[in-house]
């Protein structure tokens, strides 16, 4: 047989009312991983909170799952990648680098 690999990442997705969205990809379990998160506001005088929760193996501390709120479409394959990657988070700064990429992708 000709067989081929799966590689397509499923993501979710939730729009809970006005101004909360939610995107997530992989294992978003909290209770089975630690978590590392990252929110900011918006435009200046506005309720527009932003965020991003990465969901890490505690074994390893790869992200397994990402969970973006507020931050569109464009983090879908940005989470993706980062978890095919392996990817890592050490540190504030790391985290921080990392955050900002999602901020960036979302504008």
């Amino acid at each position: 047989t000709n067989a081929t690999e799966y590689t397509h990442m499923p993501m979710f997705w939730s729009d809970l009312g006005p101004g909360v969205k939610l995107r997530g990809v992989g294992t978003v379990d909290i209770a089975a991983m630690d978590t590392l998160a990252v929110w900011t506001t918006g435009k200046e005088d506005t309720d527009d909170r932003r965020g991003v929760v990465f969901y890490c193996d505690r074994g390893d501390g790869r992200v397994r799952g990402v969970l973006a709120v507020n931050l569109g479409e464009a983090c879908v394959d940005l989470a993706r990648q980062m978890i095919r990657d392996g990817t890592v988070l050490s540190g504030e700064a790391g985290l921080s680098n990392v955050a900002q990429q999602y901020l960036e992708a979302a504008e």
